[in-house]
Parts: C-alpha cells; structure tokens; sequence
C-alpha cells in the first residue's frame, strides 16, 4: 500500500457536497502520487465508479448503504455526530488510512469531543461557523459561547490536524480560540464551464425573455432562505416606470407545496411585470447560460451564514449582485464592488434597490470578480486541502 492514504468521509449529499469530492477525486487522478479511498453514500459510489471505473489510478471506493445513511440523518444531531464519527474511525482503521478528511466537520463536533480517537490524523471542512457573527437577545449570545466553548476543546485533540473554512472570515476567530490546530481559509470551489453565444441566445428565445427589460436571476434550491417572496413584493411596490423594464426569471428545484405558494405570489404581481420560472434541477454548462443571458443576479438570502456559490457565479459571468448585506456574503460584495447590497428582509429596501439598479446607479470592478472566480476554482479548492494534507 501506498506510504499516504487519504480517506474522505462523508455521508450527506445535499448542496455541493458531490461536487466537491468530484473535485478533490479529479486532483487525486492527475496527481495519483498517493492512495485516495472515498466513503460515502453507495448511490453516489455508483455515479462515481461509472465516471472513474475506466481509469482510474490508485482509488477506492467503498459505498454507505442507503439505509444506514437514513438511519443517522434521521438520528437527534447529538447522536448523528457521534455515530456517525465511530463510523467514520471504523472505516479509517480497516482502510489504514494514513490521514482522514471529514468533508462535513459541522456535523461531526459532539463525536470529535466525545468519541474514540481516530487511528490517523484528522483534519476536516468547516461549512458555517457563524459564533463570529453579532447577535442579539442572550439565548443566541449564550449559544455562540457554547459553540466557541466546544470548538475549544475540540481543536485542542492531538489527533486534529487541520480545519478548513468555507467561511473566511471566521479564521481569525478561529485561531484566537486555539493555536494548536492550523486553521486555513479554501474558497468554495466552482467547476468553470465553457458558454457559447449561440447556446445562451436560444436559450433567452426559449425562455421568451424580452431583449429590451432588464433580466433578474434568482437561481438555486428554491425555498424560503432564497429570499424569494421577499423579491416578490418588492416588485409589487415597484413604480410604474420601472416594473415595466423587469423580468424575473426565477431557475432551479423547489418543493411541490412552495411551488404552489410562490406561483400564486407571482399571479398577483402587475402584468407589466414579466416572470419566467423553470422549476427543475439544472447541470453542468447550462447552469452558467443562466448567468449569462441575465442582466444581474439576486443572492438575497435570509441571514445567510457564509458564502454562495451564485456569488461566484455572477462573478464569472461579471453579473452584477443584488445581496443581502448579511454576513460573509455581504461583507465581500460590499468591499469588492460585486454589486449592491440591501437588508434582504425588508421588501422596501429590496425595491429601492431595484429602481437604484434600473436607474444605472450601479457599478462594480470587473478586475475583482475576475480575480474571485479564479479563487474559487476547483482546483484552487483541491490544491490548498491536499497541499496541506500531503506534505
């Protein structure tokens, strides 16, 4: 067996978890240096043994049957994590991995302070650390000092390698709490994809989207964090004037009864008003088409803690952002000119906002959401976690 075996662990496959194990696998066959064994989900090991079987150098795959995986995502969260780590170091030990990578180290806190201790050195990814964040009201306060409290304890296990964040902003909290543990930033990762003019204007014809208004994204997993009904009214206290120049188009999966719910929204809006909806899930190329016939993309999350990929996005294509001003994601399309920012919870703010934009009283540096593209790939991704874990 190889000197160095890498075990990435994870059992979610909500979001972009998929993608990023996709991303780190891709690195790991470029560079097949070292043994890279990947334990997950047994449908994804299914997707992922079709699109390596044929080449694939120095790679395991060991899949997760469904009913366990059910079994512990239906468990209390204080369970979850620890079950779900006592796998994970089962796992480790009949894979002699040399080095363990928990792709979700969110869920795996009460384990790593509770649990047995790894037969290898663990390091994992941070999705949202937000005790960083101001709150108010002495519950919420009471809540960020437990979460420091634990994370404490937990970054001070020996076994702890490193602990990577999605959030950027949270490093600096991070190290103060403990320096026995390296703590690194890595951008969430974006597959770039190439668009041609052509694929994106039949897209706008099949769209039926009208050349002259200005065209709104509002994309992703549809629910009630997307800020979507907030949008809606909004535009109902838009003026005359400009309602007429907007067309919302509104892309991606969305619950049957909020589908519902927002389709009835969207019949009371002034006919003035154009809105497009394609309700389904959207892969590869076509996701940027999206960002490419639009005019300026909505990231108007409710109380977002940490970053977005549609922030990247729009960076990619150099769309302007409508943000909430909430966060990490308000912080940095604020200080890198990617757009406006607004208080995402307040329609009238988000309506100013939109006659501001209809008005071209915006601007933003293209040099920047250049440069935040190119930190966001995935290779950037996959460079800084093994670059890290390998030597």
């Amino acid at each position: 067996m190889p000197s160095k075996n890498i075990l990435l662990f994870d059992t979610d496959l909500r979001g972009h978890h998929a993608d990023y194990i996709s991303y780190l696998i891709d690195y790991q066959q470029r560079n097949p240096e070292f043994q890279l064994t990947v334990v997950t989900n047994e449908r994804l090991i299914t997707v992922f043994k079709e699109k390596y079987s044929t080449h694939a150098t120095k790679l395991t795959f060991i899949g997760i049957s469904e009913s366990e995986v059910t079994d512990l995502h239906q468990q209390h969260i204080f369970k979850r994590s620890y079950n779900e780590w006592q796998l994970f170091c089962r796992f480790a030990k009949k894979c002699q991995a040399t080095q363990g990578l928990l792709m979700y180290f969110d869920v795996f806190q009460i384990g790593l302070l509770f649990g047995s201790p790894p037969p290898c050195p663990v390091s994992g990814i941070y999705f949202r650390p937000d005790f960083h964040y101001k709150t108010s009201g002495w519950k919420s306060n009471l809540n960020a000092l437990r979460k420091k409290w634990m994370l404490r304890q937990i970054l001070a296990k020996p076994f702890l390698n490193t602990v990577f964040s999605l959030d950027k902003s949270a490093v600096e909290v991070i190290e103060s709490i403990s320096k026995k543990t390296t703590i690194l930033p890595v951008s969430d990762p974006v597959e770039f994809f190439e668009v041609s003019v052509n694929k994106v204007d039949s897209l706008r014809k099949e769209l039926g989207l009208n050349q002259n208004k200005k065209t709104f994204l509002l994309f992703g997993f549809l629910d009630d964090r997307k800020g979507i009904e907030k949008v809606i009214s909004a535009l109902n206290l838009l003026d005359l004037t400009y309602s007429t120049q907007v067309q919302l188009l509104l892309v991606g999966v969305i619950a049957a009864d909020y589908q519902e719910k927002i389709k009835h929204l969207i019949r009371k809006l002034p006919d003035s008003i154009i809105v497009r909806t394609v309700f389904e899930e959207v892969k590869g190329a076509k996701i940027q088409q999206y960002f490419e016939l639009s005019d300026y993309v909505l990231a108007l999350y409710q109380q977002h803690i940490g970053m977005s990929q549609i922030v990247i996005r729009a960076a990619i294509s150099r769309k302007p952002l409508i943000s909430s001003d909430y966060g990490l994601m308000g912080k940095l399309v604020s200080e890198k000119a990617l757009g406006i920012t607004v208080d995402s919870t307040n329609p009238e703010k988000i309506a100013a906002a939109f006659t501001a934009v209809l008005k071209n009283r915006i601007s933003v540096d293209e040099e920047a959401m250049a440069a935040l593209a190119n930190e966001n790939s995935e290779t950037t991704f996959a460079e800084t976690i093994f670059g890290k874990l390998l030597y």
